[in-house]
């Protein structure tokens, strides 16, 4: 099956697959999932740690913007 929305088409563009991420439960392999993990943090997504007040998460990155010259 190929990835169907527009999310889902960058994820797999970025990880070099046609995979997609479902709500199916499935075993991918470690290399998959690796990158669905780089390709999700190249479009901006930030994996948060588990900390003491907290369970981990994710959040998107706010936008660099250019120095001005």
């Amino acid at each position: 099956m190929t990835p169907s929305s527009p999310a889902q088409q960058c994820v797999a563009r970025e990880a070099g697959s046609v995979a997609y991420v479902s709500s199916v439960v499935s075993d991918p392999k470690l290399s998959t999932l690796n990158k669905w993990y780089r390709a999700l943090e190249g479009v901006g997504v930030e994996f948060i740690d588990d900390d003491a007040e907290r369970g981990p998460g994710v959040r998107l990155r706010r936008s660099v913007k250019p120095a001005r010259k």
